[in-house]
């Protein structure tokens, strides 16, 4: 049974807060990221900037989080990639962390500290561990549970 469904938006090429809002504002936020991204892929705002888009892309900036009795379902509306974030974590999950300069990155849980906070040992590039860190429930999802959708159809373009 569905509790709750809600927008959010990240913005990262546009000015702009993270916050919860309403469908149509997420839509233009959408239409407005997309052709900054595509500017910036172009070289428009730099090298420096150009090369950030190049490894960050469009994850993670506009999405529909629907709430369950016991997880949300988040649908990135601008990549069309839906993921399971449950309530509680357990140590042992295998999961990705967004990372404002590097995107999604893997780790295992090693323990859910609070009900925002979830602690997590990283995977380095290089494949060896690094140390424990606390991050926003928030930001991360089941690395199990990450699978495409055609949700950035043209009903998301309207």
């Amino acid at each position: 049974m569905t509790i709750s469904v809600r927008q959010e938006v990240r913005p990262r090429y546009t000015g702009g807060s993270p916050a919860q809002v309403e469908h149509e504002t997420a839509t233009r936020v959408l239409l407005e990221e997309r052709c900054a991204f595509e500017r910036a892929m172009g070289g428009g705002y730099g090298q420096e900037y150009q090369q950030m888009a190049g490894v960050l892309g469009l994850d993670h900036i506009v999405f529909t989080i629907t709430e369950f009795a016991n997880r949300f379902e988040v649908d990135d509306r601008m990549t069309g990639v839906r993921y399971t974030r449950p309530f509680k974590w357990r140590a042992g999950d295998v999961v990705d962390i967004w990372n404002d300069e590097e995107g999604w990155v893997p780790a295992h849980v090693v323990k859910h500290t609070d009900s925002f906070l979830v602690a997590v040992r990283r995977q380095c590039s290089d494949g060896s561990l690094a140390s424990i860190v606390e991050v926003p429930r928030d930001l991360l999802r089941l690395a199990s549970s990450v699978r495409w959708t055609d949700s950035h159809s043209s009903r998301d373009l309207a």
